[in-house]
C-alpha cells in the first residue's frame, strides 16, 4: 500500500509532540493573524459610525476577504505553514538517522515518504483552512466564496508541500531554502520578472483562485489545475527516487 495508517498516526504524533511545541505555537500565531486583523477592524468600527457603515457593506466585506487572501494568506501565510510542517517532518529523521528504524520495517520507502507527506499536508490544511474559515465566517455569509477559496488552498498546499518535501530530501537546510523560495523567488524576483513568475507555484495558485471565483485570469482553470497537480506528482516522484537511494550506517540499501 502507498499509505500506511500506522505511519500516518506515528507522523501525527511526531508533528504534534511536545518537542515541537514551539513550532506548533508559532503556527497557531501565524494562523490567528488574519483573524486578529479582522477582529480589530470590526472592533474599530464599533467606535466610528462612518467606518461602521462602510464595514457593514457586503461589498467591503467580500473585498476584505479577497484582499486578505490575495495579499497575505495565499502568498505568505499558507506557504509558511506548509513549509514548517513538510520540510521538517522527514528532514529531522534523516539528520538524526532515526529513519533507519522505519526502513527495517516491511514498508516501501515510497509508502514511508507518501505517508509522511500526507500527514504534513493534512495538518497544514487544518491550520490554513481554519484560518480562512474563521475570517470568512466573521465577514461574509457566502459559502460558495469560502468553498472556492478552500479548494484553492488545498491545491496550492499540494504543490507547495511536494516542493518543500522534495527539497528536504536533497538539502540539509530545507527551511532556509524554502523561505528563500517563498520570499526571494515568489515574493521579489517573480514580481519584477514576468518570465520568472511563470515558474512559480504562486502564479498558478493565484490564477486558479481567480478562475474559481469567475474573475479574469492569465491562465485558464484547466492549465492551473494541470500545472499544480502535475508539479505535485513530478516532485513527489523525484522525492521518492531520491529517498530510495539514501543509505545510512546500519541500514539496508534499496
Amino acid at each position: 500500500m502507498i499509505l500506511s495508517t500506522a505511519l500516518l498516526r506515528l507522523t501525527g504524533r511526531q508533528l504534534l509532540g511536545w518537542h515541537r511545541l514551539g513550532i506548533l505555537l508559532f503556527l497557531s500565531v501565524l494562523s490567528a493573524l488574519p483573524v486578529f486583523v479582522v477582529a480589530v477592524t470590526l472592533a474599530s468600527a464599533q467606535f466610528d459610525s462612518d467606518l461602521q457603515q462602510h464595514v457593514m457593506s457586503e461589498e467591503f466585506r467580500t473585498g476584505f476577504v479577497k484582499s486578505l487572501f490575495d495579499f497575505f494568506q495565499l502568498p505568505l501565510l499558507y506557504p509558511a505553514i506548509v513549509l514548517l510542517l513538510s520540510a521538517t517532518v522527514l528532514r529531522e529523521e534523516i539528520q538524526n538517522e532515526t529513519i533507519i528504524y522505519l526502513w527495517i520495517k516491511p514498508l516501501s520507502r515510497a509508502a514511508i515518504l507518501i505517508s509522511k507527506y500526507t500527514m504534513a499536508l493534512l495538518l497544514a490544511f487544518v491550520f490554513s483552512g481554519l484560518s480562512l474559515l474563521i475570517t470568512g465566517v466573521m465577514l461574509v455569509n457566502d459559502w460558495a466564496l469560502i468553498g472556492n477559496l478552500l479548494l484553492a488552498i488545498a491545491l496550492a498546499l499540494l504543490a507547495y508541500g511536494a516542493f518543500f518535501f522534495t527539497v528536504s530530501t536533497i538539502l540539509d537546510r530545507a527551511l532556509l531554502w524554502g523561505f528563500a523560495y517563498v520570499l526571494g523567488w515568489e515574493g521579489l524576483f517573480s514580481r519584477i520578472s514576468p518570465a520568472a513568475s511563470q515558474l512559480s507555484i504562486r502564479h498558478y495558485a493565484e490564477n486558479l483562485e481567480r478562475s474559481l471565483l469567475g474573475l479574469p485570469s492569465e491562465v485558464s482553470l484547466e492549465t492551473s489545475l494541470g500545472v499544480l497537480l502535475g508539479l505535485t506528482v513530478a516532485l513527489l516522484g523525484i522525492a521518492v527516487w531520491r529517498f530510495s537511494r539514501m543509505e545510512f550506517t546500519g541500514s539496508e540499501s534499496g
